[in-house]
Parts: C-alpha cells; structure tokens; sequence
C-alpha cells in the first residue's frame, strides 16, 4: 500500500509542475504560378511568456498581413511575402 500511494504521489507531483509544449509555427507555401511570391501563417501560442513574436523578412522582400485570429491554442497571422 505503502509503494502505491508513493507512486501516486510522484505522479501528482509531476503533473503539477508540467506544462504544456506550443511551439510557435511559419508555414510558408510558395506560389505555383510565380516563384517569388508566397503565402503563409505565422502561428504563435495563445499562452505565451513574454512580448508575441514577430517575422522579420529580408529587404528585398515586401510582406504584407492579415488580421490576427484566434482558431484554437495559436494566434495566427496570414502573410503575403514577394521577393
């Protein structure tokens, strides 16, 4: 009884302190039809520590942005790049 209560207890233990893993997410998809435009999301963790993440593209390239929505764990931004 003794060694079961104890493995309960480590279990519990921890659970308490484990969090849950969200990485943050670039899904990019280049364009069929010309080679230097793609098209996007930029998913961060609704529960994030610190200040969201941004995307931060070469000079060369002119990026665009949709609205933030929220579909689940993730804020998510739809992007636009052309290179």
């Amino acid at each position: 009884m003794k060694k079961i209560s104890l493995f309960f207890l480590l279990i519990l233990a921890f659970h308490i302190y484990s969090h849950e893993f969200n990485p943050a997410h670039l899904n990019l998809k280049q364009s069929l039809v010309d080679n230097s435009t793609y098209t996007g999301q930029w998913m961060y963790p609704v529960k994030n520590i610190g200040e969201r993440a941004t995307v931060v593209v070469p000079k060369m390239c002119s990026a665009s942005s949709g609205d933030l929505y929220i579909p689940g764990k993730y804020i998510v931004e739809d992007i636009s790049l052309s290179c």
